[in-house]
């Protein structure tokens, strides 16, 4: 099979190196290629240059998530300390109502039925609407 750096001789009846006529082709050939592997480049190049911006923005848009988690968690604590630090108020007016409720039982019998005649009386005109 010729190749195409490569002629069938007559004469000499074999392929043999062909004339400066394919020099040419060869050397668009040649040619071709460097412009694709330095087309290849410019394209990893650039590539390589996107991803180097894309990790910086998400290291930033990390750090104001991990900042932004931090104030909320801040926070969350802050509002339990207060929860738990008003426990034992909520605990000694709790024992007081049960003392009272204990003390009185017709009075807490009849709070308790007013209590659900008017949480009835809301629900029936919640309903309406």
């Amino acid at each position: 099979m010729p190749r195409f750096d490569s002629e069938w001789n007559r004469e000499a009846h074999a392929w043999v190196k062909a004339p400066t006529r394919y020099k040419g082709f060869s050397a668009m050939h040649h040619t071709h290629g460097n412009d694709i592997r330095d087309d290849l480049r410019e394209q990893l190049a650039s590539l390589s240059q996107e991803v180097t911006r894309l990790r910086k923005q998400v290291a930033r848009h990390g750090r104001s998530s991990y900042r932004e988690s931090r104030h909320i968690g801040e926070d969350i604590a802050e509002m339990l300390r207060d929860y738990y630090g008003s426990l034992p108020d909520l605990r000694h007016s709790a024992h007081r109502l049960q003392k009272s409720a204990e003390a009185h039982p017709a009075t807490t019998a009849a709070i308790a039925a007013a209590g659900v005649i008017v949480l009835g009386c809301a629900a029936s005109l919640l309903m309406r609407r």
